[in-house]
């Protein structure tokens, strides 16, 4: 579908964003990680193309930071398509260091399990969302604000 003439909320966050990514992740579809993951897209803030949680996977279709497309320095993508989007953002929580262990185990395994209130998976896992980048702090207020 072309995005030409859409406004920047029209092209930020793909359809059904985080319904797609907990499929694509193979995790529990259900209210708690959802609101989890549209707390983290409230608190990530941005305007990448199709890119809510400013995931700096480059995958094809894609522009990074060296090309004339750039979204910022950090190396975050635009996308062309959506589900460019969601699986980049699926890609990313599924990183590995050089040892070959995940970055995100924890909230992995909290969104397969689908057990954990949003703010449980926050407080459980604040060191692995700051590495995302987020602010777990920020995080926790702002899911305050959602039901």
């Amino acid at each position: 579908m072309a995005t030409e003439g859409r406004t920047v909320a029209q092209t930020h966050l793909p359809s059904n964003f985080t319904h797609r990514l907990l499929w694509t992740l193979g995790a529990k579809d259900n209210k708690e990680n959802n609101r989890f993951i549209n707390a983290q897209i409230r608190c990530e803030g941005g305007t990448a193309k199709w890119n809510p949680l400013n995931s700096t996977m480059r995958l094809s279709g894609s522009y990074s930071w060296t090309e004339e497309k750039n979204y910022n320095t950090t190396g975050v993508c635009n996308y062309r398509y959506g589900i460019a989007g969601v699986c980049a953002t699926a890609l990313t929580f599924n990183l590995r260091d050089y040892q070959g262990n995940l970055l995100f185990p924890g909230l992995l395994a909290d969104f397969k399990a689908g057990t954990k209130t949003a703010e449980q998976i926050v407080n459980d896992n604040i060191a692995e969302i700051k590495l995302w980048g987020t602010n777990p702090d920020l995080m926790l207020q702002v899911l305050k604000s959602m039901p």
